[in-house]
């Protein structure tokens, strides 16, 4: 009775083994796969054909996700060693002994010979990388038939590219503004104001003494007030020869 029991399970299993493996050989003339697996009663499995479709996807993801995280970090690496650069090449600028620069106050000695006259500045450090600028001039010049005599005003903000404290490669922006009476010729009165960016380099000694150069273009509006009032604009460019004192 055992030995029938016994042989009975494995018709079955083989039985089962046939109805869901499936061989092409058993396919009918023209008959295509789909309607011969539905007809032996095999049925098809697509969980491992799933399975690796999912599997490529995520590992398609991960290297996606992997390259743009390696890209990222190189980006990061390359902005700090920019930036590491530059504060490498700031540090110990603007600094005395006593401790960081706070003023500067410089005369340009170009505007002596190039007509605009006596020309101070101050400066103010308004924060490690940021000063403000106040300036002033005058100038009075000359001729047979008479002179020309104007007073001028300066305000700006500096922005230290490379250094600190007033020290070192600045880009800036400046507001201009001046008055004066022309005296040759038909005498009358002017004024103009103007806006323009500067650029320029300080340098401080460790006892204060400063020296710096710069260089920058005005673009201005202005009028001439006499018999006939007429409006004019201009584009003055202009150097910087700055000498003076930082503490």
């Amino acid at each position: 009775m055992r030995s029938w029991m016994a042989l009975g399970a494995v018709l079955l299993l083989a039985g089962t083994a046939r109805a869901t493996s499936f061989d092409p050989a058993r396919c009918r003339p023209g008959e295509s796969l789909a309607h011969c697996k539905a007809r032996l009663g095999v049925s098809e499995d697509t969980s491992s054909e799933s399975g690796g479709l999912n599997g490529a996807a995520k590992t398609s993801k991960h290297a996606v996700t992997g390259t743009a995280r390696a890209a990222e970090r190189q980006a990061k690496s390359a902005g700090g060693a920019i930036g590491g650069a530059a504060a490498s090449f700031s540090e110990g600028m603007g600094e005395l002994p006593t401790g960081p620069v706070s003023n500067t106050a410089t005369i340009d000695a170009a505007g002596l010979f190039d007509g605009n006259g006596i020309n101070v500045q101050f400066v103010h450090s308004i924060s490690r990388k940021i000063s403000g600028v106040l300036g002033a001039n005058y100038s009075r010049a000359r001729a047979i038939s008479g002179s020309i005599t104007a007073l001028g005003a300066e305000v700006g903000i500096d922005y230290f590219l490379i250094g600190q404290y007033n020290e070192g490669l600045r880009l800036g922006a400046r507001g201009v503004g001046s008055i004066g009476w022309d005296g040759t010729g038909n005498s009358a009165g002017f004024g103009d104001v103007g806006v323009g960016p500067e650029l320029g380099y300080n340098y401080i000694a460790s006892n204060g003494m400063t020296a710096g150069v710069a260089a920058g273009v005005d673009f201005r509006l202005g009028a001439r007030l006499g018999g006939n009032t007429t409006g004019e604009a201009d584009v003055h460019p202009y150097g910087k020869v700055n000498l003076g004192y930082s503490w």
